[in-house]
């Protein structure tokens, strides 16, 4: 097995969950993004948009002072030019990963004053040189801006670009004062959240660093075509929507009680689930709630097909096959040799061959329909 740079493990061959060795802890960074631009000084419920922003950062930093494996870090833009000037490289890193480093991040945030640009797109290519050369870390990325791309750069494209090199997983993007239309060309960045008053921006900072450090689970109920809970040794392997890449590969499994086995995700990312049956079933972006014991459902009824060639020696006809398609559609999804014996999904297959017989083992509900 091997582990991914964003730190998401990957598992190379399928593998029962329930087997795993223990994790060995990672290093979770968090790099804060800060607009420092000339707008953050506009007055929000009675103080500059700054102050607020500064205030409630200084007392997250505070209280994930003492959290084990965690380092965070901080990169400031807007605020070393002023907006005349019309620097498009305003950014620079403030404050370098380390642990326990809030007195410093504390330090720095009240030097700050809002001048300059927005340079997202120029501060998130900086923010790559950032994060240390470490490929069993989580690197997470949290902006906090009131304003736009202001330099002529794609920050959407490129933040996709470094999620898929694994410089950063899914950044989390908190909008500050802003309308909702705002957030709407913001939302191809990451995870979009709209702070439209100082309250809610309090409730999703926390959140954000709830999603980040809390421990989520997945479970898998596969289930027959009456929905039981019967099916199972079926390889699974969760795809990352981003990179196309699998970021996890197991075989479903479940215990002396029925119950599907659970899976430690990161859920940072966005997932495609395929269920590796005959023919694979796939599920694009997973609803994974972060912090929480997931269980996804889907209906997989197997059945078993069993060929049966003539017997006849010698055999006129040679190697038989018989060829599977979906109900209604013209693409083979397995051909199988006479002497052979398959587990289908269910409910959609259909087979045919010439000048042969044929005996399923599937259920009635597989309907696996037999034509000559």
């Amino acid at each position: 097995m091997r582990n991914t740079a964003g730190g998401i493990l990957v598992l190379t061959a399928p593998l029962c969950a329930q087997n795993l060795p223990p994790a060995k802890p990672r290093t979770t960074r968090i790099l804060f993004l800060l607009d420092a631009s000339g707008s953050m000084g506009a007055v929000w419920e009675g103080r500059p948009r700054m102050e607020v922003a500064k205030s409630l950062l200084a007392k997250m930093v505070d209280s994930l002072n003492t959290y084990p494996n965690l380092e965070l870090g901080l990169r400031v833009y807007g605020h070393q030019y002023s907006r005349e000037e019309n620097n498009c490289q305003d950014s620079r890193l403030e404050v370098a990963f380390a642990s326990k480093n809030a007195q410093a991040i504390k330090a720095k945030l009240q030097t700050l004053q809002p001048r300059g640009n927005t340079p997202i797109t120029y501060s998130l290519l900086q923010s790559a040189n950032d994060f240390p050369a470490d490929k069993t870390a989580r690197n997470v990325l949290i902006l906090i801006t009131d304003g736009l791309e202001s330099c002529q750069g794609d920050p959407c494209a490129t933040s996709l670009a470094l999620q898929r090199k694994h410089i950063f997983l899914k950044p989390f993007v908190i909008g500050i004062g802003a309308e909702k239309e705002f957030g709407k060309q913001l939302e191809c960045l990451g995870q979009y959240y709209n702070a439209a008053d100082v309250k809610t921006f309090r409730s999703v900072l926390d959140n954000v660093i709830t999603q980040t450090l809390q421990k989520t689970t997945v479970r898998v109920n596969l289930t027959d075509a009456d929905g039981k809970p019967v099916e199972s040794n079926v390889n699974m392997t969760f795809i990352n929507s981003a990179t196309g890449q699998p970021e996890y590969n197991y075989v479903h499994y479940r215990d002396a009680k029925g119950q599907p086995d659970v899976l430690d995700i990161d859920a940072l990312q966005s997932y495609d689930l395929i269920i590796n049956t005959v023919p694979p079933v796939r599920q694009a972006d997973l609803k994974i709630k972060p912090g929480q014991a997931n269980l996804l459902t889907y209906k997989t009824p197997q059945g078993t097909l069993r060929l049966q060639g003539p017997n006849m020696t010698p055999n006129p006809y040679g190697t038989v096959q018989a060829v599977v398609r979906a109900q209604g559609q013209e693409a083979t999804v397995v051909a199988l040799p006479f002497g052979s014996r398959q587990k289908l999904l269910g409910a959609i297959m259909k087979w045919k061959c010439l000048r042969c017989r044929a005996l399923s083992g599937a259920s009635q509900s597989n309907k696996v329909r037999k034509q000559w």
